[in-house]
Formats: structure tokens, C-alpha cells, sequence
């Protein structure tokens, strides 16, 4: 299957916000975030940030041109480290191997230094993230708790 990659531009911000609507859906089940007055999920007011800040790469995932996703690299200078921020894939092309897939390819866009983290409460994505560093990396990561001790973060360079 084909994945690739959209940058999220002005143009395309639509197209990421309403994907953010989805990641939203699907993380309150884990952290009991109700819809706000209008319907829709807040999960933070700098998705936009995400779009506008040189700091972050967005990116629109898709798979044989179909949306499936979006990502969040965010580049920490001070530490020179890339930082997964965000990372989701609609349920539709899950358990495939997809998001590892697409995973890989984003490291493979930025050489270097890498940081993931997970909250404890979101069993899924840290058996997920666990999986594709480990075969990413061969095993070649190392795991701590979050700085915030909500959860574990992998580290890893290549």
C-alpha cells in the first residue's frame, strides 16, 4: 500500500482540523473528554500552532490517496531532539501495519535524535510505539518516564 505525506499548509488546514475532530473521538474513551457547546472536541487551542509555528511539521496521512491520518513532529532546538507529538490513524486502516509504516517513513525524514511519549492510561499506543521503535531501532531505545510522570517515553537515535 501506498502511505504518503501531505505537509498541512493554509490550504489543507480544514482537511487537519477535522481529522484532529476524529483523533479527539477517539482519544476521549481513554481520557473522558466531553464535546464542548458546539459539538466538537477541543483537544487543545494549538492545533493551530501545529500549522503556523516553524517549530512543528504537520502532516496529513494518507494511504492510496485516501485520508488516514495526521502526524505531529515537533523539533525541540534546545535539546536537538525531534518529538513525536501527535500521531493518529483512523480505524479504518489500523491492524494492517499502516501506522508503523508510516511511522518509519517520518524517521526516516529527519535523521537524528527522537522522543515518543505516551500517558499511562493509553495501553494502546504505548504497546504500539513499543513494537515500531523496537523494530525500527532493533531493540536500540531506551524507555523513562515522562518528565510530567504520566507515562513512558522512548528515546532513540539514528
Amino acid at each position: 500500500m501506498s502511505i504518503t505525506f501531505d505537509k498541512v499548509t493554509s490550504e489543507n488546514e480544514m482537511v487537519f482540523r477535522n481529522l484532529w475532530q476524529f483523533f479527539g473521538y477517539d482519544f476521549s474513551e481513554m481520557n473522558n473528554m466531553n464535546l464542548n457547546e458546539e459539538g466538537i472536541y477541543i483537544l487543545s487551542a494549538d492545533y493551530v500552532e501545529f500549522i503556523e509555528d516553524a517549530q512543528y511539521c504537520s502532516y496529513i496521512i494518507k494511504v492510496e490517496d485516501k485520508l488516514a491520518g495526521i502526524a505531529v513532529i515537533k523539533f525541540i532546538k534546545e535539546e536537538n531532539i525531534n518529538y513525536f507529538r501527535h500521531f493518529f490513524i483512523v480505524r479504518k486502516f489500523r491492524n494492517k501495519g499502516i501506522g508503523q509504516s508510516a511511522v518509519h517513513k517520518i524517521f526516516d525524514l529527519y535523521p537524528g535524535r527522537w522522543r515518543v511519549s505516551q500517558f499511562d492510561y493509553n495501553k494502546p499506543a504505548i504497546k504500539f510505539w513499543q513494537k515500531a521503535i523496537g523494530i525500527y531501532t532493533c531493540d536500540n531505545y531506551i524507555e523513562v518516564r515522562r518528565l510530567d510522570d504520566k507515562g513512558p517515553q522512548q528515546e532513540f537515535y539514528h
